[in-house]
């Protein structure tokens, strides 16, 4: 029995007694993580004895599944689910033979299939070990938050992977928007591991708006990126020890300001957002109302340090009010009647005097406690309305501040 082969459009044929037959391989892609393969035969292939054919296939990516031999069958399928992202290469061949009912059988051709698909990535989730909370802790260290990658399918080979990762901090404690990114720009890149703990660059910031985003790709394959917001970042207050510790002890009132201010908090509760009062707005352990910084408001230890410098910037002033007021009283005295002072001023256990003694303190200070309230007017202040009988010394103690910090344990 005499043949000849040849090829139409790609597929083996062969001629014999005037007839062209054919075998249809197909290679395939179905939705997103399903690969299948199918082979069709015409009915003059399928005249077992006279004719028989063998379609065999493999397929080879990132699994490479048992395929078998199927002899004589109208449609052969291969099919497979939830296969993992990658690329795939079919391979498929489709052996015709001829014969007779002796049993003389000869071999004629084959039909070649090779083709290509993708299996994409259909989607990508996050969650976080870290909880919704992570904080700044005393020692101002950002938290080791690590968030973490699922992808479907979920047989995925994470190390066919590549995540791509960025995340933004943003809060508002006093009308104005702050906003941070990790990275600045782009994207961390992380190939064979589904998770990503963020390289905070130096950054000391937190807030209740913290969104993490994410893409995964795979060779010939990509998802979008997605988003998951919900977490936030906290600070943790440092001990009372801690604080006392660090700001020294000068000036002598120091302490008890701070207990005054903040009863020793940087932040609400024992981890929160920083401790604001939206009348200043004032910010932090020693309530700095003067243009805070990112830094005052964050990290307890730089609060203490703008806190003190503001304190101590206040002193020279403070004095010399003070002077000019006893200045105007001395002047007043040359030429006119005494006038009842009010000093000694006792608070609590602390008296101030105008020559103090032992362990009082100076009428200047209680100035000076004063204007870090940023009271509008003076602790101890002369008054000269226009000689005698109308001229006097006022003590305001508005907000009883002067008194309150005094007495303060």
């Amino acid at each position: 029995m005499k043949s000849t082969i040849s090829k139409i459009a790609g597929v083996a044929a062969l001629a014999l007694s005037g007839q062209t037959f054919a075998i249809d391989s197909d290679c395939d892609v179905f939705g997103n993580t399903t690969l299948y393969h199918v082979a069709t035969m015409n009915s003059w292939e399928q005249s077992f004895p006279y004719t028989r054919t063998n379609i065999n296939t493999s397929v080879v990516g990132p699994i490479s599944p048992w395929m078998s031999n199927t002899w004589n069958a109208v449609n052969s399928w291969h099919i497979f689910t939830d296969m993992p992202a990658g690329q795939y290469a079919w391979a498929g061949e489709s052996e015709l033979q001829l014969g007779d009912i002796g049993g003389v059988w000869e071999g004629v051709g084959y039909d070649s299939c090779v083709d290509t698909h993708v299996v994409q990535l259909t989607s990508v989730g996050v969650n976080t070990t870290a909880g919704v909370i992570g904080y700044i802790n005393k020692n101002l260290a950002m938290p080791s938050i690590q968030f973490s990658a699922s992808v479907s399918p979920s047989n995925t080979a994470l190390s066919d992977l590549t995540f791509h990762w960025y995340l933004e901090l943003r809060y508002n404690t006093d009308g104005s928007n702050h906003y941070h990114r990790i990275p600045s720009s782009g994207t961390v890149n992380i190939t064979g591991s589904n998770t990503w703990q963020p390289n905070w660059n130096g950054l000391l910031a937190g807030g209740n708006d913290l969104k993490v985003y994410v893409s995964a790709s795979a060779p010939g394959s990509s998802t979008g990126t997605i988003s998951k917001s919900g977490f936030a970042i906290h600070g943790e207050n440092p001990t009372t020890a801690e604080v006392q510790s660090y700001a020294g002890s000068t000036p002598w009132f120091l302490h008890k300001l701070i207990m005054k201010e903040s009863t020793y908090r940087q932040f609400l509760g024992g981890i929160g957002m920083p401790l604001v009062n939206l009348g200043g707005p004032a910010y932090g352990l020693m309530q700095i109302n003067t243009s805070p910084t990112e830094a005052e408001k964050w990290n307890w230890q730089q609060n203490i340090v703008g806190g003190k410098s503001r304190l101590n910037g206040m002193n020279a002033e403070a004095v010399n009010f003070h002077n000019n007021q006893i200045s105007q009283w001395t002047t007043y005295l040359l030429s006119n009647p005494p006038v009842a002072v009010p000093w000694p001023i006792t608070y609590g256990s602390i008296t101030y005097n105008h020559n103090p003694t032992g362990g009082q303190k100076p009428l200047s200070d209680g100035n000076w406690i004063k204007m870090y309230n940023g009271a509008p007017r003076h602790w101890l202040t002369w008054q000269d309305d226009g000689g005698p009988g109308a001229s006097y010394w006022l003590v305001d103690d508005s907000a009883n501040y002067v008194y309150g910090v005094s007495t303060a344990l």
